[in-house]
């Protein structure tokens, strides 16, 4: 579990401005920073420290978010659908409140599913065995990737974490059907590059 500068603050009692002295010291530094830049600190770290200092032992379960950590991944295919990318990211966002669970980030990225170089998708699986939510949830199991699907799978379970799909398919696809959705989707990407290399030119 990962907690904010200010209640790492508190629970050190200590001012913030002395964790920032520390981490240019490199006395004491954050686990990871968020997209925003934002300092997280690891509570297994803190509470080794805190340990030692027995007069704030009995704050710690007031202070500490007890609620499963969850981070959101949103995708759109294309630049037109930037609107569409921060509803989707609202949506999940509000879902994840609904379930009564800790948002602790958002990823995003806009590209194609056959992208395997996508820069949210790459700098969440960096950000997993830091982070390690119990969750990645997203709207459809296709947002994430729609080959190497299982190989994401593989590395969360690694870490005990759940990949969470709120909206499953009413209708159960054949496997004729998925084959030609693949198939389409690989032509859609192949002529998208196709365009954007004659563009170019």
């Amino acid at each position: 579990m990962y907690v904010r500068i200010g209640k790492a603050a508190t629970l050190l009692e200590v001012a913030k401005s002395t964790l920032r002295r520390w981490k240019k010291e490199k006395k004491f530094t954050a686990d990871y920073r968020t997209q925003g830049g934002h300092r997280r600190y690891s509570m297994i770290r803190l509470l080794q420290i805190i340990r030692q200092l027995p007069a704030i032992e009995n704050s710690i379960k007031t202070i500490v978010d007890t609620r499963p950590q969850v981070v959101t991944y949103a995708r759109m295919s294309g630049s037109k659908q930037r609107e569409d990318l921060k509803r989707q990211q609202e949506y999940l966002k509000g879902y994840v409140k609904t379930q009564g669970w800790h948002l602790v980030n958002q990823y995003q990225d806009i590209g194609s599913s056959l992208n395997d170089n996508r820069q949210g998708l790459i700098r969440l699986i960096k950000e997993l065995p830091v982070i390690q939510p119990a969750m990645i949830v997203c709207s459809y199991q296709d947002r994430l990737a729609r080959f190497g699907l299982t190989l994401l799978q593989t590395i969360c379970a690694i870490f005990n974490m759940k990949i969470v799909v709120t909206h499953e398919s009413v209708h159960k696809k054949s496997l004729e059907e998925q084959l030609v959705n693949d198939v389409l989707a690989i032509l859609t990407s192949f002529a998208g590059k196709l365009h954007r290399a004659r563009r170019g030119k």
